[in-house]
């Protein structure tokens, strides 16, 4: 019988050590009670809009996201650090020049992701955010490690709530 790990561990006790309970985090983040245990979970994505808000509630460095919100909810074993001054602060400037090297078009990211080419824009262009679960698929068909997340996602590029 496989052995069933505990999702968003490190994130989960996060909550815990500052708010005390899932649903007090939840009233202060904006998230849903039954939204935020969903998410933890694994059942639905954090959106990139939640992960920034949920580290600045906690009090923690953007630079550990990968940390607190690693890919499927496991943590991996890569243990590089990324400082957040290196992370470009404008329309996800890092993102896009690492796309062009690998000649990946918004065309050929609808398809990996299996969306349309106007959710790509509309998440380009700040009108919604991409999910964890994108995020990190994105990163791996550039071959970058999700340790680099913020250098790639940087909050000033999300939309707005």
């Amino acid at each position: 019988m496989p052995v069933q790990v505990e999702k968003f561990r490190k994130l989960r006790g996060a909550i815990r050590s500052e708010f005390g309970t899932n649903q007090y985090f939840s009233l202060k983040s904006g998230i849903g009670t039954t939204a935020l245990s969903r998410k933890l979970c694994g059942k639905d994505d954090f959106k990139l809009s939640e992960m920034y808000e949920a580290m600045r509630l906690l009090n923690l460095p953007t630079d550990q996201m990968h940390v607190y919100f690693p890919k499927d909810g496991v943590e991996s074993t890569e243990k590089l650090f990324v400082s957040p001054d290196k992370a470009p602060p404008n329309s996800f400037k890092k993102l896009h020049t690492a796309l062009e090297s690998a000649n990946i078009s918004r065309s050929d990211l609808a398809h990996i992701l299996g969306r349309s080419i106007e959710y790509m824009n509309g998440c380009f262009e700040g009108e919604r955010a991409f999910s964890i679960l994108e995020a990190y698929t994105i990163l791996e068909a550039l071959k970058i490690p999700g340790t680099k997340f913020p250098e790639y996602f940087p909050k000033g590029d999300l939309p707005s709530r």
